[in-house]
């Protein structure tokens, strides 16, 4: 495996004193030093491997710029030089990738332009702004589904959908109040796309068929827990059958339990599964991430609150947990976690600016540096 990495200074240095959007003519990969610690977590991860991050370099005193940086699983990083650059202080404020597009692009959203925006680039064109939905303050966008839409929610807790292949306007889809935020998490089952959201009062939303009839259901009464309250923090982990995973907290402040949302056939309903937490864990930190039908992977902090990675696993009809820790020579960071379904892998980013994959590689799951 390739060790190279990406620098700030391996890339060339745009000019200009506002913010501009430049058009790259050509998608070839520029080759590499060392990873930037202000990148950008990882993103738009493919069934491959290959992920996408945001490097943001400072360019003088009085700006920034702005790349696109694939990790190709093969090959290493290659970067597109000089997309954006941002004038003066602080650093873009900018999400995680989303995607990758039909064309091998990217979307993200910028919080540092105003009004904030939700920016695409693709190989060969550059980079677009698709401008923000009706209300400002967007949230990171999901990746593709239907082969043509993406979902984000807005600063107000409103849900939209946009269509990426033809210049649609913005559709509305529901309103969950503010602080509602967040990227939402999607499962596909028999052609059928479903989305799910925690709303800022710790309820749980599922939209069936999001791309068509589009229906919402509330699995219960939409929280995991009654006796002690269990309130949703962050929702992630979509399987096969409509199958979400949520953690939760509890009213009573007892440590956070990891549940299952998804259709059970004894009810003939939407309903709750409590997978507890890992022995080892004090709590859990971010989203899940699903890598594959009956396999989980999330962030977990231990005993001595260092932050881990451990993974939720069915194995002859039960679920069981394991710690895969975290990298030895590396403090990994919270919320960094991404993956893509069937990748059988994910990436977090380091502290030190490296970015480190975990994969399974049949033999069991292994940590390799990707610079």
């Amino acid at each position: 495996m390739s060790n190279n990495t990406l620098s700030c200074k391996s890339l060339a240095i745009a000019t200009g004193a506002a913010m501009t959007l430049a058009a790259i003519a050509t998608a070839q990969p520029v080759s590499t030093q060392a990873a930037p610690k202000l990148s950008t977590p990882p993103g738009a991860m493919t069934i491959s491997g290959d992920f996408f991050a945001l490097p943001r370099c400072p360019q003088s005193r009085a700006s920034w710029r702005v790349n696109i940086a694939e990790r190709d699983i093969v090959q290493g990083w290659g970067t597109w030089d000089s997309v954006i650059t941002h004038p003066g202080n602080p650093m873009p404020d900018l999400s995680a990738p989303a995607g990758p597009l039909p064309t091998g692009g990217v979307l993200w959203v910028d919080r540092s332009l105003s009004p904030e925006a939700l920016l695409r680039w693709d190989p060969g064109v550059g980079v677009t702004n698709m401008n923000a939905p009706p209300v400002t303050l967007p949230n990171k966008p999901t990746d593709v589904i239907c082969g043509e839409y993406i979902l984000l929610i807005d600063g107000s807790g409103d849900l939209y959908r946009r269509n990426i292949i033809g210049n649609m306007a913005w559709s509305f889809l529901g309103s969950f109040g503010p602080g509602t935020e967040g990227t939402p998490a999607v499962a596909e089952h028999g052609g059928v796309t479903y989305v799910a959201l925690n709303d800022a009062f710790g309820f749980l939303h599922i939209l069936a068929d999001a791309c068509g009839t589009q229906t919402w259901h509330m699995p219960g009464n939409g929280q995991p827990g009654n006796n002690p309250l269990a309130y949703c923090i962050d929702v992630g982990g979509g399987m096969p059958n409509g199958k979400f995973h949520v953690t939760a907290g509890y009213a009573n402040n007892n440590p956070m339990d990891l549940y299952e949302a998804g259709w059970d056939p004894g009810i003939n309903g939407w309903g709750w599964f409590n997978h507890g937490r890992p022995a080892w864990a004090q709590d859990f930190v971010g989203a899940p991430v699903a890598v594959r039908d009956g396999m989980l992977l999330v962030q977990t902090t231990n005993n001595n609150g260092v932050l881990e990675v451990s993974s939720l696993e069915y194995q002859n009809g039960v679920w069981n947990w394991f710690n895969l820790r975290s990298p030895n020579a590396d403090a990994i960071e919270p919320e960094s976690l991404t993956g893509e379904f069937g990748a059988n892998r994910v990436v977090v980013r380091g502290k030190s600016g490296h970015f480190w994959m975990l994969r399974d590689d049949g033999n069991g799951w292994f940590w390799h540096d990707m610079g």
